[in-house]
């Protein structure tokens, strides 16, 4: 298939719509989980787990981060902001695998977040390809 093909199954600004649902679960629990997380470390006399917390804001806050960029990719087209917000949206994902990988929970969640969270820094990859080849395109 050629190029222009694949733009009109999957387009970027359709591909963005599609990941905000995730970025948009993800924001909404950040906002629960990560006051929580603050008291938890504050309370904690183990450097260990305060180091596993700090890893863990860290990983969702960026996480959570992509939702606005990708709602800009979503009403915005220009080469700035698309690759800021694949970027962005592709780091939030790996860095949620990156722990989910050492996290010390059950393996089913783990393997279902990790494996999620793989997929959706993959289509965010796809995307940035596709915005990418889109301005490669032009005359």
């Amino acid at each position: 298939m050629t190029f222009e093909t694949y733009l009109r199954v999957a387009s970027p600004k359709r591909i963005a719509g599609l990941l905000l649902v995730p970025a948009v679960l993800i924001s909404v629990s950040a906002s629960f989980v990560l006051p929580w997380m603050l008291e938890t470390k504050r309370r904690l006399d183990n450097a260990y787990w305060e180091g596993q917390l700090t890893f863990a804001m860290i990983c969702l806050s960026v996480a959570a981060v992509g939702t606005p960029f990708l709602l800009l990719r979503v009403f915005y087209s220009t080469l700035a902001v698309a690759i800021a917000s694949w970027v962005v949206a592709a780091v939030g994902y790996i860095l949620v695998f990156a722990f989910m990988v050492q996290a010390h929970l059950l393996l089913g969640p783990r393997l279902f977040i990790a494996s999620a969270s793989v997929g959706l820094a993959m289509v965010a990859g796809y995307a940035l390809r596709l915005d990418l080849g889109r301005v490669a395109s032009r005359p």
